[in-house]
């Protein structure tokens, strides 16, 4: 997992995977913020090989790319030994049979479309803590219960 200090500042190496979605992307702005390196993976497969390349902290794929869908992108993340130490959070669909899809994914966190920005921005600051030891698990975890509340604005 790469992280490295800067001027006291913890940088970590987050990876972006999906279709041109200005919102999704717009999203990601936040992170280039928190002075962090974001990369782009325009596809699954780009972003398996990418992952491999940069060993990021946080993988963020949507479930829907060319090449190689989220749901198996996010399977290949989890089984490579060097990215064990990678999050992994998955952008579902709307629609309940994909979101029930996803749901059966290794995915760390699932979330559905719409994304609240600000929420989402938080959810990946808190994990980003969790791996600098600001956090506890405990911490990470009860976002899983309020992932549903995630989505909305």
């Amino acid at each position: 997992m790469s992280k490295k200090v800067e001027n006291g500042e913890t940088r970590f190496r987050i990876l972006v995977a999906g279709e041109n979605n200005p919102l999704f992307l717009n999203s990601t702005s936040f992170f280039t913020a928190d002075a962090h390196d974001v990369f782009f993976a325009r596809d699954g497969c780009q972003a398996y090989s990418l992952a491999k390349q940069i060993l990021p902290a946080i993988v963020i794929l949507e479930q829907t790319m060319p090449v190689l869908d989220g749901e198996e992108c996010c399977r290949l993340i989890k089984g490579e030994p060097r990215l064990q130490g990678t999050s992994v959070v998955l952008i579902a669909e709307d629609a309940d049979s994909r979101l029930k899809q996803a749901r059966n994914t290794k995915a760390d966190i699932v979330l559905c479309k719409p994304l609240n920005r600000q929420n989402f921005h938080n959810l990946v600051k808190t994990l980003l803590e969790n791996k600098n030891g600001a956090a506890t698990a405990t911490s990470v975890q009860g976002m899983f219960v309020e992932l549903p509340n995630l989505n909305r604005t």
